[in-house]
């Protein structure tokens, strides 16, 4: 038996005490056998109680004490220079890792001759998150790792894959080899030495390989963050361009270097949040300043100017980097454009999501016209953000982006998520949670940042500040039109606070107008009123009009769907089996909730008038108030309807409340009714709505009596589908009800003529105007001068806010003022002295 290669793991600590224990326990806890591995500790002039306390607590491990600090890069150097095996493995003093690490790193490193280093699969701390499965680079040499932050499957391993670098943090490579491409490059300190390792190590002929098997659960960014934030992205800018000066053939490197070098410019001014408008020539002094003279920007930050502060830095030490470079290209055996056809360049940054920042690097990598082998590569992962509950009951929105997100999932890397803790899955669906009470929202930041397309519904932005500026291609779903809808309850708001509201929709149309890409509602009636929105807003122009005159790239159609098969019957659920709702009588079903736009009491005195002619008629409503009042609180109407049906004695005789019916058991509901009930008020959200329960009773072939307006009522009644009727008219909806009802045929009729039409509504036809937009992702054309209105309206939207919180705070101490005690004297002589 060939015995195991002799492995020196490295572990370079600073002021780590707290850290170590766990991370040696599991290093010296290795399945791999104790006589075949060597534990070297560097420490970089740690000033807490390290040294002795590994010195004690683990005597076998050796210290290295470096006596300052070397950096990631220079102290693995030195444990390497002192290291006796003939592979190395590099581990984080943060880090913990699997009893099988060194063994399944080794196995794989034995089983590919080629394969010079190999990676550890690195989760948190917890094991839940991703946090290092592979590196990918973006065309200004900024690293990142894929995947960070998102759910991680421990049961699901995979199989090894190539990566463009290793993490430094968990891995494995030949000491020989190391040291033949030049071990870790000490300029950098830290950050990116290890993607310039991989980098060198892929030009010198070699592979790099993940093993998933391997696996280590890292405690973030204990040890980094000790530092400022400006040194972390002085030095990360800095190895970024020392990536590529150094590894980038003859034929890119300087117009690579040129484009790093403008987006560290605009990194800079983006960050410092400065307005450029002053510094054009002829445009008026700012605060009556006379020309020339100096004023620092209100956010010109040390973080703002750490690019700045990089460049220089790296154009000082221009002449070594160039010696460097000399040697590396002197061995190289792969071109460029072998590295990158196998890991080709990303458009994206997970750090810098700010959208005007991405739109300038988007037409400027495409203006510079890159060789092939260097065009950054937008993926096609979506996400599709809901404010809905995704589970057993569902409503509108919820239902929508579940029902996109599995017709998508077909063709295209799928994520969904929703509030709290989503209780659905799908195939092809990777379905997350996150917490809208949380600033930070939990497990949003790291979707995002992981996604090439990002579809939101349009209420979440003004709901979701993380979503106002977003770096990626964007596709606002405005299926629902909540502005209509707030003026619907706004009779019901307190008229102090109707100014409010209305200055509120106003910002939340304009803000929605300037962040998408691309938009998508439910129907053309809704197409043409959104169309309005974007040209008041500036977005329907000649740029948009060139890019397609019939303006679908700019928004389209994409309608509420159904299911590809009719509903078959499963169980009885009302008829029966509720109480008060006989075997045989006859059941009217209002399938939803009750909102301030709709008009249940018609519907409640036509029933009085139908039961003159049916007392075996019953109406159930299939809900009262949304299943999740925290997302949608109890509306007037409600309480409002109750009480009606009191006042004509039906409420549980003939009138009856269900609790939101689930999802998946809709179709036993829909099957076993007679006739469905739907009626609205005369409002402009009902001319503009998109009624989608009607659209389950097509996919149910039940027929419906509907108040006219809406596109879908109006559609049954052209199709034949049902009856409708002018809004507010009992007595024409009750002589429809008694009229469909007499027709004992009507059913079958209705099935036969909705097949004809149901494939026009499948999910996976309806969804067809957003894969087309996944095939081409991109900004729009004018997306530059739209992201700059939104940055407008953000700025109002603080200033507003600031202003409003003055004021609240100014209320607050005059009512302290009236409650103190010198006004209740002030009242009290003004009362004495009107009694005299």
């Amino acid at each position: 038996m060939t015995e195991q290669p002799l492995i020196s793991v490295i572990i370079v600590n600073l002021d780590g005490r707290d850290l170590l224990g766990d991370c040696l326990d599991s290093v010296f806890s290795q399945e791999y056998a104790q006589t075949r591995f060597e534990v070297i500790v560097v420490d970089n002039g740690s000033s807490d109680e390290s040294v002795p306390f590994v010195r004690a607590a683990y005597p076998q491990a050796h210290v290295l004490e470096a006596g300052r600090n070397l950096g990631f890069a220079g102290g693995n150097n030195l444990g390497a220079r002192h290291s006796t095996g003939e592979l190395l493995a590099l581990i984080n003093n943060d880090a913990r890792a699997d009893p099988r690490w060194l063994q399944a790193m080794v196995d794989l490193l034995d089983a590919e001759p080629d394969v010079a280093c190999v990676a550890a699969k690195i989760l948190d701390e917890e094991g839940q998150a991703i946090d290092y499965i592979g590196t990918g680079l973006n065309l200004y040499g900024r690293a990142f790792q894929f995947e960070q932050g998102m759910p991680a499957s421990p049961a699901d391993s995979g199989e090894p894959r190539e990566v463009l670098a290793p993490c430094g943090g968990a891995m494995l490579i030949r000491k020989e080899v190391f040291w033949q491409v030049g071990g870790f490059d000490e300029e950098f300190v830290a950050y990116y030495e290890d993607v310039d390792l991989g980098w060198r190590l892929w030009l010198h002929g070699y592979r790099v390989l993940l093993a998933p098997r391997a696996v280590v659960f890292h405690k973030q960014h204990r040890t980094g963050v000790g530092f400022p934030e400006e040194q972390r992205q002085t030095l990360s800018d800095a190895n970024a361009l020392r990536t590529l000066i150094k590894n980038l053939d003859e034929k890119n490197l300087w117009q690579v270097l040129s484009f790093s070098l403008l987006m560290g410019v605009t990194r800079s001014l983006e960050q410092a949040q400065v307005d450029r408008d002053p510094y054009r020539l002829g445009h008026p002094p700012v605060d009556d300043l006379l020309p020339g003279q100096f004023q620092p920007g209100r956010h010109l930050t040390p973080v703002a100017i750490s690019s700045l502060v990089a460049a220089a830095q790296v154009g000082e030490e221009m002449g070594a980097l160039l010696d460097k470079r000399r040697i590396i290209q002197a061995a190289r055996v792969r071109s460029d454009e072998q590295l990158f056809s196998r890991f080709p360049m990303q458009l994206w940054n997970p750090l810098f999501l700010w959208r005007r920042y991405n739109v300038v690097q988007d037409k400027l990598s495409h203006d510079m016209g890159f060789s092939e082998a260097l065009q950054p590569q937008r993926g096609s992962r979506i996400l599709i953000i809901t404010h809905e509950a995704i589970g057993p009951k569902m409503a509108g929105p919820g239902i929508r982006a579940w029902e996109m997100a599995c017709a998508l999932s077909d063709r295209f890397d799928v994520v969904l998520a929703a509030p709290g803790n989503p209780a659905r899955s799908h195939e092809g669906v990777e379905v997350v949670g996150y917490e809208m009470s949380s600033p930070k929202f939990p497990g949003l930041d790291a979707c995002i940042a992981n996604a090439d397309v990002i579809l939101t519904m349009g209420p979440l932005l003004a709901k979701l500040p993380l979503l106002r500026n977003l770096g990626k291609p964007t596709i606002v779903d405005l299926y629902d039109p909540f502005e209509l809808e707030k003026l619907a309850q706004s009779p019901e708001v307190a008229e102090k606070h109707h100014l409010g509201m209305d200055l509120e929709s106003r910002s939340a149309l304009s803000l929605e107008a300037n962040v998408g890409d691309f938009y998508i509602c439910a129907s053309e009636r809704q197409r043409d009123f959104w169309m309005g929105v974007l040209l008041a807003e500036g977005r329907v122009n000649t740029v948009t009009y060139a890019q397609d005159p019939s303006l679908r790239a700019l928004i389209d159609v994409v309608p509420f769907g159904i299911p590809a098969s009719p509903p078959q019957k499963r169980r009885p659920v009302l008829k029966g089996v509720h109480p008060g709702i006989a075997r045989d009588d006859v059941l009217l079903l209002w399938n939803g909730g009750l909102w301030q736009w709709f008009d249940p009491f018609t519907v409640l005195d036509a029933l009085s008038l139908v039961l003159q002619e049916r007392s075996e008629v019953k109406l159930f409503f299939a809900a009262g108030t949304h299943f999740d009042t925290g997302t949608v609180p109890v509306m007037p109407i409600y309480g409002q309807v109750v009480e009606r049906c009191k006042e004509l004695g039906l409420l549980d005789r003939h009138v009856f409340f269900g609790d939101w019916i689930p999802y998946d058991e809709r179709g036993d509901y829909l099957v076993e009714a007679d006739l469905a009930v739907s009626a609205h008020q005369a409002t402009v959200e009902s001319h503009f709505s998109s009624r989608t329960r009607l659209l389950d009773c097509i996919w149910a072939g039940l027929p419906v009596v509907a108040t006219s307006g809406d596109p879908l009522s109006d559609m049954i009644g052209e199709l034949g589908l049902g009856r409708t009727v002018a809004p507010g008219q009992p007595e024409l909806l009750a002589t429809a009800i008694l009229d469909l009802l007499d027709k004992p045929e009507l059913r079958s009729q209705v099935q036969e003529r909705a097949r004809a039409i149901q494939s026009q509504y499948t999910w996976s036809r309806a969804v067809e105007p957003i894969a087309a937009f996944l095939e081409r992702a991109a900004f729009a054309p004018d997306a530059l001068a739209a992201s700059i209105r939104a940055a407008e309206v953000r700025q109002m939207d603080t200033e507003r806010a600031r202003l409003r919180s003055r004021i609240g705070d100014l209320e607050a101490h005059i009512e302290a003022i009236n409650r103190g005690r010198f006004m209740r004297l002030m009242r009290a002589i003004h009362i004495a002295l009107g009694r005299e």
